[in-house]
């Protein structure tokens, strides 16, 4: 019975010593699970940092994951996943600020290329409100609102009809689109000015009909040649007008005015002065002719009634006639007489002879008519 209750209680105190042994063996196993969690923790979290100071955020995340995995409710490990987050969105963030601005650089600088200055200006400072004092963008709004300044400029002049300033700016931006296409215009504007002004210099106004079919004759150097021409060719008319009706004394008088002298040099004005004055040259010599022929007439009739005149009012046409050897003179003949005397008397008033002395023997001749 001994031996039984012996061995009985050999078998609990074996059955005991075991489950201890057991016991001990779940908590080592337990206390080296610990420790592994532990490890994996703090791996997890140290290269959770690592990935955080090289900027790999979405693996600092993961991470810091995997430590709350271990440690759910573990604040550092929360922060440290709030912080990477943080920094994702930021640099998501810059990443679509970078990405806007490069956009808008790449659109500003396509539409310079394009010589679309305004839009250049506008995508320009976009990327400017991204990157505020961004070289890049700034020197392209810089280089744009140049362009579209001088393009506007040269724009001006050339509407204003300023062809050498408006070409000078050209000249500086040459190679670029719209100032070549601008400086052409300028050129052919020019070259038609020129051509009206070489013509107009000459008297040729036949380029007024021309140049008011043009786009451009309303512009200032235009009108104002224009202008000027046709108040020329005006008086160029009239003044033709004027040799139509043989009036040379008044086509004389006007272009010796002071007012049309600037253009009395040109060819057909010179050409009607020429005519005025041969004209005028033609009148004097016949005016001569005339009054010496009034003179000659004068000492003719003087001598036909016997009435001595003075040497002074003597001619040498006179000498082949003859004093009338008549006693008596009809009615008809003294009438024809006293008409030849009257007509004299005109005439020498006409041509300024009409002296004292010369009305003297105008009276005289009268007389001797009478008693004849």
């Amino acid at each position: 019975e001994f031996r039984r209750v012996l061995f009985r209680s050999i078998r609990v105190l074996t059955a005991v010593a075991a489950g201890a042994r057991e016991v001990e063996q779940v908590r080592l196993a337990e206390e080296r699970a610990k420790q592994e969690q532990q490890q994996k923790y703090e791996m997890a979290m140290k290269e959770r940092q690592t990935a955080f100071d090289r900027r790999d955020y979405p693996t600092s995340m993961a991470k810091a994951e995997e430590a709350l995995a271990i440690k759910p409710n573990d604040p550092g490990a929360g922060k440290l996943k709030s912080d990477a987050q943080a920094a994702l969105m930021t640099l998501a963030a810059a990443a679509a600020r970078e990405k806007g601005y490069q956009i808008a650089m790449t659109e500003g600088r396509a539409a310079f290329e394009r010589d679309y200055y305004a839009i250049a200006v506008a995508k320009a400072d976009q990327a400017l409100g991204i990157k505020k004092g961004d070289p890049a963008a700034a020197q392209l709004k810089d280089k744009a609102t140049s362009q579209a300044r001088d393009l506007a400029r040269t724009q001006t002049l050339f509407d204003n009809g300023e062809y050498s300033q408006a070409l000078e700016l050209c000249k500086r931006h040459a190679g670029i689109p719209p100032f070549d296409t601008l400086a052409k215009s300028i050129g052919i504007e020019r070259y038609a000015f020129a051509d009206a002004t070489n013509r107009f210099s000459q008297g040729d106004y036949s380029f007024i009909k021309e140049l008011k079919n043009r786009s451009y004759s309303g512009k200032k150097p235009f009108a104002d040649l224009l202008s000027k021409a046709a108040g020329e060719r005006k008086s160029l008319d009239e003044l033709a007008a004027l040799r139509q009706a043989n009036k040379w004394g008044d086509v004389k008088a006007k272009l010796t005015d002071a007012t049309p002298r600037d253009f009395a040099s040109k060819k057909p004005f010179a050409e009607l002065l020429t005519w005025a004055d041969k004209q005028a040259q033609e009148a004097e010599s016949a005016r001569t002719r005339e009054i010496d022929n009034c003179k000659r007439d004068f000492a003719i009739l003087a001598k036909e009634l016997n009435v001595a005149l003075p040497r002074e009012l003597q001619h040498p046409g006179a000498s082949n006639a003859t004093a009338s050897q008549s006693t008596i003179m009809d009615v008809a003949t003294k009438d024809n007489y006293l008409k030849k005397v009257s007509d004299l008397e005109k005439r020498c008033t006409q041509y300024g002879l009409l002296s004292q002395e010369r009305q003297k023997y105008l009276e005289t001749m009268r007389k001797h008519i009478t008693f004849w």
